[in-house]
């Protein structure tokens, strides 16, 4: 037993800084991507929405705002301009698609609360961020 607490302790050692180190880099780097100002940002974001759709409905204001703060936020309404939902395969709403570079980077298929979608506008998301 006391060799299996000796080498438990000796994998955590040699483990654990690197981990560390690795979650210590990864906050660095989104506190300096959560520091660029709105209008500086290299992606953009659409939303696809429609006005019979209550979610999208209750995200909009909340867009309008961000669109007012500099965010490289475009909506496009599934209803007026179908051939961009077609184009992007829009199959739930509301959609929103980060773009960086003119390709697709992410997609989210659900409202957002403003936190989350700031992030997604400045191209971090917990799966596919950095």
């Amino acid at each position: 037993m006391p060799n299996n607490r000796i080498l438990t302790l000796a994998f955590i050692l040699l483990v654990a800084p690197p981990f560390l180190v690795a979650a210590w880099m990864n906050q660095k780097k989104l506190a300096e991507l959560r520091a660029i100002p709105a209008y500086n940002l290299p992606g953009k974001v659409i939303m696809f929405h429609s006005p019979r759709c209550e979610g999208c409905t209750s995200m909009m204001p909340l867009v309008k705002d961000l669109q007012n703060a500099g965010f490289p936020l475009q909506s496009v309404n599934i209803n007026e301009d179908s051939s961009k939902a077609t184009e992007y395969g829009i199959r739930r709403i509301p959609t929103f698609i980060y773009f960086l570079d003119g390709k697709e980077k992410n997609r989210v298929q659900s409202r957002m609360n403003r936190s989350t979608l700031e992030d997604f506008c400045r191209g971090i998301n917990g799966r596919d961020s950095l």
